[in-house]
């Protein structure tokens, strides 16, 4: 799934007036932006710029599945499942 279709079902959830559940919902994604904010900053500049280029590349679907992966592995070292 990617971004966009993640921000589209959050609004779909925070499609209501209930108020108390709008708040619980902004304090634990406010509460958690900044753990992983803070996280993702104490990164490398390198590594930061490495992390959104390959997130932006998931968005994109360019992906390559584990059973390809290990397919392509096992080619490479001659290695029997």
């Amino acid at each position: 799934m990617g971004a966009i279709e993640l921000k589209n079902k959050i609004i779909q959830l925070l499609n209501t007036d209930n108020i108390s559940y709008l708040k619980e919902v902004f304090d634990f994604a406010e509460k958690n932006k900044l753990q992983h904010t803070d996280s993702f900053q104490e990164l490398p500049t390198p590594i930061q710029e490495l992390l959104l280029e390959s997130a932006a590349q998931a968005d994109r679907g360019e992906l390559t599945s584990h059973d390809k992966v290990m397919e392509e592995v096992q080619k490479r070292y001659n290695l029997t499942k």
